[in-house]
């Protein structure tokens, strides 16, 4: 396990199954919607919200673009 050090304390830096499913989609299609995302991972659009959040605070990922137009860039 990879942990990180911050203000708050540790925080876990490795990715489970789940967050590597929804990183090789969004490699391969950076405006993936969370409903498509949900489709093509077999996961529930709450779990996509969740798995996403995680890999922001993660720093894997980041939002671009405007709300209905917005892509994923893939950061690490």
């Amino acid at each position: 396990m990879v942990v990180e050090k911050t203000k708050l304390g540790f925080i876990d830096l490795e990715v489970n199954n789940t967050e590597k499913t929804i990183l090789a989609i969004l490699k391969v299609k950076p405006d993936a919607s969370r409903d498509e995302l949900a489709e093509r991972s077999s996961k529930t659009i709450r779990t996509v919200q969740r798995v996403l959040n995680s890999l922001r605070d993660k720093g894997y990922i980041e939002r671009e673009g405007a709300k209905q137009k917005a892509i994923w860039k893939i950061k690490k």
